[in-house]
């Protein structure tokens, strides 16, 4: 089923905005951090969202649902929900954080970005409060002129950021069980 997918994904033509890291033999690979974490549970399964409605409280609790409309944003849009989860899941708080914060800082000419290139952002910059750098333009889904205009980061944007730094990343090989178990235990991991 998964190279089912995988194939007909392939043969789709549309552009999302991700773009493949290159090889950097800097990277920590999945399998030296989680090489002692149990194989993902397919039977059991797991839920971001119940993790998140425990720790905040709230059992209505949902994501917010993003939309990056015509911007080759993704990378940005995944990174800040990311973000916020780890916020909520620390501090027993939800903060939304920007993806303009993280896409405007790492996009590629033509648009899109790596994931190698958003992890390092936020290790070093950290995550933008969406209140500071708003990802909607005037409150509708942003175009790509304007999620890629880093002049829009304010200095307390990035001063406050600097509070929401991660601790390291990891690269994950595309594996269906390697990335369940990733994304399973990685919130752990920071």
């Amino acid at each position: 089923m998964f190279k089912f997918l995988l194939n007909l994904f392939s043969r789709i033509s549309f552009d999302p905005g991700a773009r493949e890291d290159p090889y950097d033999p800097r990277d920590f690979e999945w399998q030296e951090i989680g090489i002692a974490a149990p194989p993902f549970d397919w039977e059991r399964g797991w839920h971001i969202h119940d993790i998140v409605r425990k720790r905040l409280n709230n059992p209505d609790f949902m994501l917010p649902v993003k939309d990056q409309n015509g911007s080759l944003s993704c990378g940005g849009q995944a990174w800040s929900t990311y973000g916020s989860v780890l916020e909520a899941l620390h501090t027993g708080t939800f903060e939304e954080r920007s993806a303009k914060f993280i896409y405007a800082q790492t996009a590629v000419p033509g648009g899109g970005s790596a994931g190698r290139t958003n992890c390092q952002l936020v290790h070093d910059q950290g995550f933008g409060h969406e209140s500071l750098t708003p990802s909607y333009e005037d409150g509708s889904p942003p175009h790509e002129p304007f999620m890629i205009q880093s002049q829009d980061i304010t200095d307390h944007a990035r001063n406050e950021a600097a509070y929401a730094k991660v601790y390291a990343y990891a690269s994950v090989p595309f594996a269906i069980d390697l990335i369940a178990q990733a994304a399973q235990l990685s919130h752990r991991l920071v």
